[in-house]
């Protein structure tokens, strides 16, 4: 039904694009309009997304269901036994159709094919998110902290920190 394609460097523009559509969508409710814009500009600029990529500082992953691009993640591999889920986003069509699912447990069967276990995967999310929190903890992550980050512009990151051991 899904297939999952690691991104390249030629992707970058369809990632700025996916994140266009469901990066509002998923905030607009949470945030300022103002928060959202800037976190865009900070996040998503086309050389930005080429450079991670061509370096794999983030690795970039795109979820496609027939063809059609569906979805994205990111990551990060911190320390030998740790990955850092840095963005997992769904287009709002595909929510509740099991994209999100086969996004993150295609993750983790990643994240195991390239470290031996016990393994830790972590990411942040919005504390206002109630909807990400129930799929993540459905997936089986907990909550192990809170984090409030400041980002520029006098704007915060107000999140939750969780957790999964593998």
């Amino acid at each position: 039904m899904y297939t999952l394609k690691e991104a390249q460097p030629s992707d970058s523009q369809l990632i700025k694009e996916l994140a266009k559509q469901v990066f509002p969508y998923t905030y607009q409710e949470l945030l300022t309009q103002d928060q959202i814009d800037y976190m865009m500009k900070m996040m998503y600029t086309p050389t930005l997304l080429q450079e991670k990529i061509k370096t794999q500082s983030e690795r970039f992953f795109i979820a496609y269901k027939r063809n059609e691009p569906c979805g994205y993640l990111s990551f990060e591999k911190k320390e030998p036994h740790y990955f850092y889920i840095q963005k997992i986003y769904i287009l709002p069509q595909f929510q509740g159709a099991k994209c999100g699912s086969f996004l993150f447990q295609e993750a983790l069967h990643l994240f195991k094919s390239m470290c031996s276990s016990p393994l830790r995967v972590g990411l942040n999310m919005n504390k206002e998110n109630e909807r990400a929190l129930r799929f993540y903890e459905k997936q089986g992550m907990k909550i192990v902290g809170t984090r409030k980050q400041p980002i520029g512009h006098d704007f915060f990151m107000d999140d939750y920190i969780l957790e999964i051991e593998l």
